[in-house]
């Protein structure tokens, strides 16, 4: 196969973060709200490790990860986290393209039966509490 991954599972500091940030040089725009999102997550003490990991090319690259390494510059608190180099830069172009979890996905995976339904109702009941206009009726 010819490539050679290494992962390790690390702590990262606020200040490892802003130096994994240097190798940001091809990346989305930076979702402002979802890092402050995370950072709030860091400061509750509530982050989790899931698995995701922060990926580096082969050349040392960021290919993902810097919404996470941002909270912990935001937050000012390590986080751990899987570690991966080595990676191909040319599959940066395959990294977190997947499809976003919905509120009925939540919900679902979760336990409960019609979760599409359970979210429609949330979602108009919700706009009725706040006055707003409940479509066509």
């Amino acid at each position: 196969m010819g490539t050679t991954l290494n992962a390790n599972l690390r702590e990262i500091t606020p200040a490892m973060a802003a130096e994994f940030m240097l190798a940001n040089t091809n990346n989305r725009c930076v979702n402002v709200r979802l890092v402050k999102r995370y950072a709030a997550d860091i400061k509750a003490g509530v982050w989790k490790i899931n698995g995701e990991s922060i990926i580096f090319s082969e050349d040392g690259t960021l290919l993902d990860g810097q919404h996470r390494l941002l909270a912990v510059i935001e937050a000012d608190a390590p986080i751990t986290s899987l570690v991966v180099g080595g990676v191909p830069r040319s599959a940066g172009d395959t990294i977190n393209i997947g499809k976003s979890k919905r509120v009925s996905d939540h919900l679902a995976i979760m336990g409960y039966q019609n979760a599409s339904r359970r979210q429609s109702v949330t979602r108009l009941l919700y706009a009725w509490e706040e006055g707003r206009p409940l479509g066509n009726a």
